[in-house]
């Protein structure tokens, strides 16, 4: 590989260096299984800082791309993906090592079933070298929970194995297509049909923005000819990429997206011409099927997401304590400091959200249908802000390409977009407090709150001012017409958020770190009006403590 990026943290152990990150670890998991997992991580921490990351700074060149070959040399049409050899190392690498294989089946010499933040962790530190792979490992995953939870037992057993498969050569990756060119967030829109030739489902459409375009397994939303419109008459298929007799199925890739960012992942345009699929599940759930691999698809974009904002900071403290200017390193300086300090403190607060959003999913507690929505709309917004803020952190540099916080900005923005934006994101959450009510969500505020009272009580009363004033924004827009009501979706999904992180940062205080109260209180201080006199004394006085 002849590109070599001028990464900071490159060649870091990123599991050893992110107390942060096994403090949140050591929260969802037992002793037992944390012992087990730690070599685990260590190893991964290493992986994905030494050799990860410096192969993402190479296929993100023009040199490294994946390309499409739509025809062999016999002129025959194969619509193959190539990849350069770094890449397909990371495939093996990632995969081999459990990420999402883990998530099914149990190692040997574990204690019991890897509990789900152990593949998170490893997640997250993915997605700080290389957040173009992320994507096919989420998408794999969901396939891989579609496919164990809805599919009929012959299709289980069939194509479950490949998809949580540790050995590269038995691995099958998998996709979600879902977006077409009627748009990706009106599901209901969607115009590819479904009919049966002698008892065999077919497909015939377009997918406009097929991400892993060349996955060996694809779930699409069809219709079947004569089903409702709207969401209630679709139904979910699988689509192999090779049919169990060996023929290639009846698609192809047009061509592959120039995309702003996350190059490493092709994402296409596929014609389905008839292709051959498997029904799962009941065809008039098809929607609510997919929206449960959406909804995982959800986590890892929130989990990716701390791990970009994570590269982000890395990066930056680790330049601007080197970088001398005025005859101090840059990182000495009180408005670096407070740059320095807030890109932490909503770091921390974001990953609190996304690996508690994470738990309440595994947990299957209903609270997780509003969590998750608020989790992936917050944390997209602090990896693109972060990463910003990196290239702030080292001037000019930052903005070279042989530089990887470039990369990294390019890469934040899909973020936002993937698996819906912001305001999709609100209008689900409002759905959700509409039919269910604020209690679940005001219930999980107040017991963290209640229990941070005696290390805190700065921090839990402002939290607490927070939650009279979201409850005002939820009864306002209970009582105006639907359309107003709509426009105060963005600012209760915000409010929420804010609120959510905070206590979660409590909770992580009242059994850990001392640090954490301190962290809380600054992040409720950093988003109100006001707090500035407390903010500029932490920045002055413990910026050490906090960030170093």
């Amino acid at each position: 590989m002849r590109f070599v990026a001028y990464d900071e943290a490159a060649g870091l152990n990123w599991w050893e260096t992110d107390p942060n990150l096994q403090q949140v670890v050591a929260r969802y998991c037992d002793p037992a299984s944390l012992d087990w997992a730690t070599p685990h991580l260590v190893r991964f921490g290493q992986l994905c800082g030494a050799q990860l990351a410096p192969r993402a700074d190479y296929t993100d060149k023009v040199e490294g791309r994946p390309r499409l070959v739509a025809y062999n040399r016999q002129g025959e049409e194969i619509s193959q993906v190539v990849y350069n050899p770094g890449y397909l190392q990371t495939v093996a690498d990632a995969y081999g090592a459990g990420i999402v294989a883990w998530r099914h089946i149990t190692p040997e010499g574990a204690p019991g079933k890897v509990p789900p933040v152990v593949t998170w962790a490893m997640g997250y530190m993915v997605a700080m070298a290389e957040t173009g792979f992320y994507c096919p490992v989420a998408l794999t995953g969901s396939a891989a929970l579609a496919v164990d939870r809805f599919a009929p037992p012959e299709l289980r057993e069939r194509y479950l194995p490949g998809l949580i498969a540790t050995d590269p050569a038995k691995l099958t990756q998998g996709a979600t297509w879902l977006t077409e060119k009627t748009g990706g967030s009106d599901v209901g829109a969607i115009t590819t049909v479904a009919h049966q030739v002698d008892g065999v489902w077919r497909l015939t459409g377009e997918k406009w923005f097929a991400s892993n375009a060349d996955a060996p397994v694809a779930l699409a939303l069809a219709r079947p000819e004569g089903a409702p419109a709207g969401t209630a008459g679709l139904a979910l298929f699988l689509v192999p990429r090779i049919l169990p007799d060996g023929r290639r199925n009846a698609y192809r890739i047009r061509r592959l997206k120039e995309k702003l960012g996350v190059i490493a992942v092709p994402s296409g345009e596929v014609l389905l011409e008839g292709a051959e699929a498997y029904l799962i599940g009941e065809p008039g759930k098809g929607f609510k099927m997919m929206m449960e691999a959406i909804n995982l698809s959800r986590v890892y974009n929130a989990i990716g997401s701390c791990g970009v904002a994570r590269r982000a900071f890395l990066e930056s403290i680790i330049y601007t304590s080197k970088r001398v200017a005025f005859g101090r390193p840059v990182a000495e300086h009180p408005l670096m400091r407070s740059k320095l300090l807030g890109m932490l403190v909503d770091l921390e607060a974001a990953t609190a959200l996304a690996f508690r959003a994470a738990d309440c999913y595994e947990k299957g507690e209903p609270l997780h249908r509003l969590l998750i929505p608020v989790a992936k709309a917050r944390t997209a917004e602090v990896a693109l802000q972060t990463a910003r803020a990196a290239i702030e952190c080292l001037g000019g540099n930052g903005y070279i390409e042989e530089y990887v916080t470039p990369r990294l900005l390019r890469d934040a923005q899909v973020l936002t977009v993937w698996e819906g934006p912001e305001h999709i994101l609100a209008l689900d959450a409002l759905r959700v407090l509409a039919k269910e009510g604020p209690g679940a969500l005001l219930a999980e505020v107040g017991q963290r709150l209640e229990r941070a009272q005696g290390v805190a009580p700065e921090a839990v009363a402002l939290a607490q001012q927070q939650v009279a004033g979201l409850i005002r924004r939820m009864e306002e827009a209970a009582t105006a017409a639907p359309e107003q009501a709509q426009l105060h979706a963005l600012r209760i999904i915000r409010q929420m958020a804010d609120l959510l992180s905070a206590a979660y940062l409590l909770e992580e205080a009242t059994d850990g770190p001392a640090r954490k109260a301190e962290i809380a209180h600054l992040f409720l201080r950093r988003h109100q009006p006001g707090g500035e006199s407390t903010w500029d004394r932490a920045v002055l006085e413990r910026f050490e403590a906090l960030v170093q």
